[in-house]
């Protein structure tokens, strides 16, 4: 593959990962309100955490670092009630609501 045949699958490939954002961010927002609701909600927790580290770790392969800094922020705070099998802080709910609007901000600017 010469450099022009990359450089046009990357092209191809970063604006499928971009499309891909919002309805991803819309399950979020969903599963976000779901903690709000009920912090005790598992399954909710997990999976909000593997949408943050699925940003953390693709952002900025496509172009968008903000988005993988942001997102290790939710990350990082998902992952140590998880780690520590318990509810969600004030804080963390904090840190997570706030970078969870970073993240949009980023997707809708694009």
């Amino acid at each position: 593959m010469n450099e022009d045949e990359f450089d046009t699958v990357l092209a191809r490939l970063t604006g499928e990962y971009k499309a891909g954002l919002p309805p991803r961010l819309d399950e979020m927002a969903v599963l976000w309100e779901r903690l709000l609701n009920d912090r005790t909600d598992l399954e909710a927790s997990k999976k909000l955490h593997f949408h943050f580290h699925y940003f953390s770790g693709s952002g900025g392969s496509f172009g968008l670092p903000e988005l993988s800094n942001e997102s290790t922020k939710a990350e990082t705070a998902l992952s140590a009630s998880l780690r520590a099998e318990r509810t969600l802080t004030d804080e963390e709910c904090k840190i997570i609501a706030t970078q969870l609007e970073a993240v949009r901000r980023i997707v809708d600017e694009g």
